[in-house]
């Protein structure tokens, strides 16, 4: 703890009050912290639960300024850089041979995942398992055209993309109706919960059951 105050340049007090708010983003994504005296600090989870996490709050989403999401990440560690305009190129001219159309919102979530997922790769920590079935997504068009874009990253970057990265990314191309309607829904349920809990602690604010709200809320997920 004494060097992570350090390194933040922070008192120990106030570390301990981020590492509350730390905690609070975690649970979110079912990830929690691992800390042990000489040890260190460490976030404990599934590594497709860490990506999400990594999307939502570690990279500025910004795809016609590619340095932004490297930095965001990384900050000016070189050795990490992957040519993020080299490989948009090859997943936009893949969609434009399979003549599909996408918002540039769903094009920019695409493109954060697939960046994260390479970096990600680079760094040793790959996609082992799902908790949810995947097994209906290998049978999509969508599977087969990331097929075809992974075949030509891992040909120009020198990089293994397994399988089950493979249907990562397939799940970010067609959004989060691939996953179990069920797992979906009670895992955006307890988000929601979990936010406006949160609102009524920190705000004095209480929509905790409101249910209209937490409806529209749940209809924005996409």
């Amino acid at each position: 703890m004494d060097q992570l105050c350090d390194m933040l340049f922070k008192s120990r007090t106030t570390v301990n009050q981020l590492m509350g708010e730390v905690k609070s983003i975690l649970s979110a994504y079912d990830l929690s912290l691992d800390k042990r005296p000489n040890y260190g600090v460490k976030v404990i989870g599934s590594e497709y639960n860490h990506r999400q996490c990594l999307a939502e709050y570690s990279i500025k989403r910004d795809i016609h300024n590619p340095q932004t999401i490297r930095n965001s990440l990384f900050g000016d560690l070189s050795s990490e850089v992957v040519s993020f305009s080299f490989v948009k190129e090859i997943i936009w001219n893949q969609l434009q041979n399979a003549n599909l159309t996408m918002s540039d919102r769903k094009f920019e979530n695409l493109m954060v995942h697939v960046y994260i997922m390479l970096i990600r790769i680079q760094q040793g920590h790959v996609i082992k398992e799902y908790s949810f079935d995947v097994n209906n997504i290998e049978a999509t068009p969508e599977y087969k055209l990331i097929q075809t874009c992974v075949k030509e990253i891992e040909t120009q970057l020198s990089v293994s993309v397994s399988q089950l990265e493979t249907i990562y990314l397939t799940i970010h191309l067609l959004g989060v109706q691939c996953v179990d309607s069920q797992k979906e829904k009670q895992i955006y349920s307890d988000l929601i919960s979990k936010v406006l809990q949160h609102i009524k602690t920190k705000m004095d604010i209480d929509l905790t059951g409101d249910a209209e709200l937490k409806e529209n809320l749940a209809l924005q997920k996409l």
